[in-house]
């Protein structure tokens, strides 16, 4: 059975995820915890060895990438359908504004979840379609391969609620830490989860 092997990556730490404020579409610079997470994811992937790496369009990742793609000399190839959930008029706030700010649209992301869309933004399950369809298509562009994407926290657990169909509240405490490996296959059966927030190369940052 032709199967395509996704190792998919969240970019490293931001200062906006230092300061817990919700980034989306717009942007941060890594921290130096950053650079070091991946540097020493790059450093794991060029012992694994993969195929190909596509990034999503956004800085952060993009950032990140390019530091996978020295180290493992490895073209990077970019495709904006793997951007980050545009979160709209929350974007920019930490949760503590938001709620201040907010509440109402805060409220009715948690009762309506995926099909919720923040307001001057875009809902979940719109953001889960486009990064699903260009993957699907990376798929059968790439059988056989192993492919590295370089992507964002809730494109990443969207991933996640629907390879397992996790209702939207309990996906909401699922952790998904920077720089975290997350290995998902694509077969003619469907998609299938191999691993999910590996950060053991990162333990010597920890100490």
């Amino acid at each position: 059975m032709t199967h395509t092997r996704f190792i998919m990556v969240r970019h490293g730490e931001t200062e906006w995820n230092k300061e817990r404020r919700v980034t989306g579409q717009l942007d941060s610079a890594l921290t130096i915890l950053g650079m070091q997470q991946m540097r020493q994811l790059a450093e794991r992937l060029k012992r694994v060895g993969f195929d190909l790496l596509y990034s999503s369009d956004l800085g952060r990742a993009t950032f990140s990438a390019e530091m996978i793609s020295k180290r493992c000399s490895k073209p990077m190839f970019v495709d904006p359908r793997l951007r980050e959930q545009h979160s709209g008029i929350f974007q920019g706030l930490t949760n503590k504004t938001i709620m201040a700010l907010h509440p109402r649209e805060k409220e009715a992301l948690r009762k309506i979840g995926l099909e919720y869309i923040v307001p001057k933004g875009e809902s979940l399950k719109q953001c889960l379609a486009r990064i699903i369809d260009c993957l699907e298509e990376l798929a059968l562009k790439h059988p056989g391969c192993n492919v590295v994407i370089v992507t964002h926290k809730s494109a990443l657990k969207g991933l996640l609620q629907h390879v397992l169909e996790i209702p939207f509240a309990s996906a909401r405490r699922i952790k998904q830490p920077n720089g975290a490996i997350n290995v998902f296959i694509y077969t003619n059966s469907g998609w299938f989860l191999e691993t999910w927030g590996d950060v053991s190369h990162l333990e010597s940052l920890e100490k």
